[in-house]
């Protein structure tokens, strides 16, 4: 078991040296989620890699059911990654975490694969094929986990569902954790440069051409992301969003809700998200 320390400030030192050779710390100032990944990554002596958060936990037995199902598969010509559900815990209560709708030993398509949620510790990671793709980018501030599984995927690799829950997710109250609204500008932009960068990538393995049901699937994502953008006060940064997404799908706006496409079309999508948002108060 690999720890990596992401500059706690609290005891956890001595509590990780209190287990001695039982576990392999790594202590660092804070650098985010994605560098102590990395660094796990870099340590790491076996074939497979689970990522876990500091406040979740693997249910148990996860991680045996899912190493003989990947086992199981690895005489594939391509990298299998296997990945199972996930239980949601809120304010101490469990419950099945809807994230995706898969089919059990079939393997995701590229479209299956941005519209599910692949939450980073869902996966039975195959070291090797971590490593060839670099891990995760640590310039991505939030959706590291996205942008690592498209990559992988364009690497060649490919995720297959094992039926059964993997780990507890928790979802901390509002007062617990930092709110979105304080994300800055530079948070978008920095993750719009990644969703540009994936697009361009999915365009070269497409033959410079995506299929319209893979454009109009990363166009929801981006359109999503900058609806988020708008909810922050960034109206700048939410029409590059907006209009990267209708570039993608040739101008025709991806909001699944009638309603919604019909007051953008009247008002402009910033504008409509203002107003929501009055709603939503």
């Amino acid at each position: 078991v690999i720890v990596v320390d992401d500059g706690s400030t609290d005891d956890s030192r001595a509590i990780l040296e209190s287990y001695g050779g039982r576990i392999r710390p790594y202590f660092q100032k804070n650098k985010g989620a994605s560098t102590a990944r990395n660094v796990g990554l870099k340590m790491a002596e076996g074939d497979y890699v689970k990522f876990l958060d500091a406040d979740d936990w693997l249910i148990p037995d996860a991680l045996s059911i899912e190493f003989q199902a990947a086992e199981s598969y690895q005489d594939s010509e391509r990298p299998i990654i296997v990945f199972g559900d996930a239980l949601e815990c809120r304010e101490g209560q469990q419950s099945p975490w809807q994230g995706h709708r898969v089919v059990a030993g079939e393997a995701l398509s590229l479209i299956d694969l941005v519209d599910a949620t692949m939450l980073t510790t869902l996966p039975l990671h195959l070291t090797k094929a971590l490593r060839a793709v670099d891990g995760f980018d640590t310039k991505i501030p939030s959706g590291e986990d996205f942008d690592l599984s498209f990559r992988l995927h364009l690497s060649g690799a490919r995720f297959v569902y094992q039926p059964g829950p993997s780990f507890v997710y928790r979802q901390h109250a509002e007062g617990e954790r930092v709110s979105t609204s304080q994300y800055p500008a530079a948070h978008f932009e920095a993750r719009l440069e990644a969703y540009q960068r994936n697009v361009s990538d999915a365009q070269a393995a497409c033959e410079g051409v995506l299929s319209q049901d893979l454009a109009k699937s990363l166009a929801r994502l981006i359109w999503e992301t900058g609806r988020l953008a708008a909810r922050c006060a960034h109206p700048k940064e939410a029409r590059r969003f907006f209009n990267y997404a209708l570039e993608l799908t040739g101008g025709d706006n991806p909001g699944q809700r009638f309603y919604y496409r019909c007051c953008c079309c009247l008002m402009g999508a910033v504008i409509t998200e203002r107003l929501l948002g009055l709603f939503r108060r």
